[in-house]
């Protein structure tokens, strides 16, 4: 099996970490060399617009970008869809609400899908990270 990694953000913190992460080879892809074998591309999803502005409007941008996304998908793609924990914690942000409705439609349309819902994520090349906090401090 041909593996390969498609971030499909480059403008968010968590998409540019992980092309970081993939440019200077501390995330190991297996690559079997075969013609005969099958390709699969993994595609990362991180855009979440409802984490820089929690609003009716980033919700349905957001929504918008995966129906799309989601009907450019092959056979042969994997989505892996980063969520969010706070789904579990509320429904009372238009974030956390985001991440339900694009978990649930990623669960309807898909067959080959990761959904993964990390704890806080954090940087610690950058000292600045309210600006990640201002959505989710609403949902206490």
């Amino acid at each position: 099996m041909n593996v390969s990694i498609e971030i499909l953000g480059s403008k968010g913190t968590l998409s540019n970490e992980l092309l970081r992460l993939i440019k200077n080879n501390q995330f190991c892809v297996e690559r079997i060399k075969n013609k005969n074998t099958k390709r699969i591309t993994l595609k990362v999803a991180t855009y979440s617009p409802t984490l820089r502005n929690d609003c009716i409007e980033s919700l349905l941008k957001e929504r918008k970008y995966y129906e799309i996304l989601l009907e450019s998908l092959t056979e042969d793609d994997h989505l892996i869809y980063i969520s969010s924990q706070t789904l579990e914690l509320t429904n009372s942000t238009f974030y956390s609400k985001s991440k339900f409705q694009i978990e649930k439609l990623i669960k309807t349309n898909l067959k080959k899908y990761t959904i993964i819902r990390p704890g806080m994520i954090f940087n610690s090349r950058k000292s600045n990270t309210n600006r990640s906090f201002k959505s989710i401090s609403k949902s206490k």
